[in-house]
């Protein structure tokens, strides 16, 4: 499952509003950094009607409660089904040392897992969501990547093939597709409100829409959303 472009993507305007993480991950840093210049090239504009901002409103809007909505409910989903895969491993007869700090570093997910949050009132709280999210479908792709040498990994991917099924999977497609959906038809009511001067400021934006929109692989279409904040683009 494809989820790092679109989690740094939604995740920016919610990254750049707090300093209250010191220890973000270099690379998150930098994607988020780059993201802010791009979000700020979207917002930053005198002449704006109140159409436009009411536009731009809406987009920051599926950012913030839209994508956390997401968050909240793949997380909901897959919370019990990484516990029932911890117990499978715990249950095991003999745990090599490498097993054993895996099922540690699985069960850490878990534990800095905040149960209720406001998005609207608690930003910590909601990118320490996030970051655990991201952490989740790291160990999927580790797990998954595994190589087959290794003591732990034939231990490994049949207990996260037995509790992560097929309905997890298309699941968690089918809600992505409903909050990619929403943005995309934000950003085009947005881009038709612009004017012929303001639109030509947004060219870079118009055309990444464009390339979207014409994208019909679910998985390229993923990885545009990481090309919108790639300045060597």
């Amino acid at each position: 499952m494809q989820t790092k472009p679109i989690v740094l993507f939604f995740s920016a305007v919610l990254l750049v509003e707090t300093q209250a993480i010191p220890r973000m991950r270099r690379k998150a840093t930098e994607d988020v950094a780059v993201q802010r210049k791009q979000i700020n090239a979207i917002a930053d504009s005198s002449e704006e009607s109140g159409e436009i901002e009411r536009q731009q409103q809406e987009l920051m809007t599926i950012i913030r409660i839209d994508f956390f909505g997401f968050v909240k409910n793949v997380t909901a989903k897959y919370k019990p089904l990484l516990k029932k895969t911890i117990e499978q491993l715990e249950a095991l007869p003999k745990k090599s040392s490498a097993l054993q700090a895996n099922i540690t570093h699985i069960g850490h997910i878990l534990e800095n897992n905040p149960n209720e949050i406001n998005p609207t009132e608690d930003t910590l709280g909601v990118i320490l969501q996030i970051i655990n999210f991201m952490d989740f479908f790291s160990v999927l792709t580790d797990v998954r990547d595994m190589p087959a040498e290794l003591e732990q990994t034939q231990a490994l991917q049949k207990a996260f093939a037995d509790n992560f099924n097929e309905k997890f999977r298309e699941d968690f497609k089918s809600e992505l597709k409903v909050l990619t959906d929403k943005f995309e038809k934000a950003i085009e009511r947005y881009l038709s409100s612009l004017n012929e001067k303001q639109k030509a400021s947004q060219t870079r934006l118009a055309d990444w829409y464009t390339k979207l929109r014409n994208e019909k692989d679910e998985e390229k279409k993923l990885d545009l959303y990481a090309l919108l904040f790639d300045e060597d683009e």
